[in-house]
C-alpha cells in the first residue's frame, strides 16, 4: 500500500495535482534524478522509469518523476530496482557532461512542445494513481 506521491519534475507546465506531494526543481534532468535520488536513499519507489519516452538526453530537457512512499517506509529500506534504475539514468546524462541544454536553452516554441510531451508520457504514471488531470 502507498502511503504517498511525490511528483519531481522540472517542467513548469506540470502544475500540483490532488492528492500528489510536488516539487518542482529548477535545473535539468540531472537535478531532477539526483532529488529523486535522496528520496529514492529515504524509502520512496519510482513509479514511471526515469528514461520514459526513450529519448537522448540532448533530446528533452524535462524530466518528470512520479515516487510512491510504501506505507511506514519513509526513512527506511532503500528499493534496489528504483536505486540501480536512477543510478543508470545519472551515468546516461553524466555522460554527455554538464554542458547538457537546459529547459530555458531552447526557442520558446520549441521549449513549448518538449513541455507538452513530458506531461503526456508521464500521464500514464498519473493515471495509475487516480490522480490525474482530467481537464485537458
Amino acid at each position: 500500500m502507498v502511503d504517498r506521491y511525490l511528483l519531481l519534475t522540472n517542467n513548469k507546465t506540470l502544475e500540483p495535482k490532488p492528492g500528489i506531494d510536488y516539487e518542482f526543481i529548477e535545473g535539468d534532468a540531472v537535478d531532477v534524478y539526483s532529488s529523486a535520488k535522496r528520496y529514492i536513499e529515504e524509502g520512496y519507489n519510482l513509479v514511471n522509469h526515469p528514461l520514459y519516452g526513450n529519448f537522448s538526453p540532448r533530446q528533452q530537457p524535462f524530466r518528470t518523476l512520479l515516487l510512491a512512499c510504501p506505507d511506514g517506509n519513509s526513512g527506511h529500506k532503500t528499493d534496489g530496482i528504483s536505486y540501480q534504475l536512477i543510478e543508470s539514468a545519472l551515468e546516461r546524462y553524466r555522460s554527455y557532461g554538464r554542458n547538457l541544454p537546459k529547459p530555458d536553452d531552447y526557442p520558446k516554441n520549441v521549449r513549448k512542445d518538449y513541455a507538452y510531451l513530458d506531461m503526456v508520457l508521464v500521464e500514464e504514471a498519473l493515471a495509475s494513481t487516480k490522480c490525474r488531470d482530467d481537464s485537458r
